[in-house]
C-alpha cells in the first residue's frame, strides 16, 4: 500500500513539472534578433568599394590632327577597348583611372599607313545618378601610325573625357549598359623614324566614341 502510494506521488510529481515547464516556456517572450555591430552596419551603406568597368564600342574622328588636316580625312573610325577602375566614396562618386586602346581604320591611300592604333590612359571623376552616371577625364593620347618602312605617332593631351551612360541591366554586382564618350583633345608632338618634335600648326580634334558598359563592383 505505502508502495502505492508513493508511486502515484511521484508521477503527480513529475506531471505538475513538466506542465509547469511548458506554461513557462509557452510565457516567455521570443528573443529579438540582434542588431547588427556598428561597423558592419556602416560597412553595408556606405557604399565604399571598387569598381571594374569593360566599354566596348565605335569611335568616329572629328576636328583637325593639325591645322588644315581635318581627322575624318584621315580616319575612317576606331573600335577601343577602354578599362576602367574606380574608388567609390560613397553610393553616388567615385574616382579612378582608366586605359584605353582602340584599333584605327585609316585611308591608306591618303596616309600611307598599313594600321593604325590609338593607347589612352588618365584619371576620372565618376557621378551615379540611380541607373544613370555622368564622368569626366582628364589624360594623354597617342596615335601610332604603321608603315611598311616603320611607324610614326602623335600625342598630346586629352583635355577630357565627357561620359554619360545608363544601366540598363542588373544582377546582384554586375551591371550591363550603354554609354556615350565625347573626348577633346590635341596632338602636341610628333615621332617618326627620320625624327621628332613639336607639331608647330597645333590644331582641336575629337572622338565621339558609344557603345557597351559592363561594370562589376567588387
Amino acid at each position: 500500500m505505502n508502495v502505492r502510494v508513493f508511486a502515484a506521488l511521484s508521477t503527480a510529481l513529475v506531471t505538475s513539472a513538466l506542465a509547469t515547464s511548458a506554461l513557462a516556456a509557452d510565457a516567455a517572450p521570443a528573443a529579438e534578433p540582434a542588431a547588427p555591430a556598428p561597423a558592419a552596419a556602416a560597412a553595408s551603406t556606405s557604399g565604399a568599394g571598387i569598381t571594374l568597368a569593360l566599354r566596348l564600342g565605335y569611335a568616329v574622328a572629328m576636328g583637325d590632327a593639325a591645322k588644315d588636316s581635318k581627322m575624318s580625312d584621315q580616319v575612317k573610325g576606331a573600335i577601343p577597348f577602354t578599362l576602367d577602375a574606380l574608388y567609390n566614396f560613397s553610393p553616388s562618386l567615385g574616382a579612378g583611372v582608366y586605359a584605353s586602346y582602340g584599333i584605327v581604320s585609316v585611308d591608306k591611300d591618303k596616309t600611307g599607313a598599313d594600321s593604325a592604333s590609338w593607347l589612352k590612359y588618365g584619371a576620372q571623376l565618376r557621378y551615379t545618378i540611380g541607373d544613370a552616371f555622368l564622368g569626366y577625364g582628364i589624360g594623354m593620347e597617342k596615335v601610332t601610325l604603321k608603315y611598311t618602312g616603320g611607324e610614326a605617332s602623335y600625342s598630346g593631351l586629352e583635355f577630357a573625357h565627357l561620359l554619360a551612360g545608363y544601366n540598363f541591366y542588373k544582377a546582384d554586382k554586375l551591371k550591363v549598359g550603354a554609354f556615350g564618350d565625347f573626348a577633346y583633345g590635341q596632338y602636341s608632338t610628333f615621332e617618326t623614324p627620320a625624327g621628332s618634335g613639336d607639331i608647330t600648326d597645333k590644331a582641336a580634334h575629337q572622338w565621339l566614341y558609344f557603345g557597351i558598359n559592363g561594370q562589376y563592383d567588387l
